[in-house]
């Protein structure tokens, strides 16, 4: 990592690999012990199947879904596109604030 980090280039390509790294890293960590914590441990294999699927199908897609934008309206409607989608993500969190799941995988409010 020093050595390529004595360029501009080469601390670009670190520091996007090292922080795409770790990012990855402490949300495969972390995500267990946040969807235990959230949703408490009975439940926790139903809670965790319903979340995979969708961040799964998110991942695979968005890529394809920022090309095509990018392609079609440029760069400034993408990321605008994309503060969207963090603004509806913090209030979908702030809706279901304080809600649990019971053991038969039912919501608790």
């Amino acid at each position: 990592m020093t050595l390529t980090a004595g360029a501009r280039a080469g601390a670009i390509i670190t520091v996007t690999g090292f922080g795409f790294g770790v990012g990855f890293g402490i949300v495969s960590l972390a995500t267990p012990a946040l969807l235990a914590d959230c949703y408490g441990t009975t439940a926790y294999a139903t809670v965790a199947g319903r979340f995979a699927a969708p961040v799964t199908t998110a991942k695979a897609a968005a890529p394809l879904a920022a090309a095509t934008l990018v392609q079609h309206v440029g760069y400034h409607l993408l990321l605008a596109a994309v503060a969207i989608e963090c603004l509806l993500a913090a209030a979908g969190k702030l809706a279901v604030r304080g809600t649990r799941i019971d053991q038969r995988g039912s919501q608790v409010v």
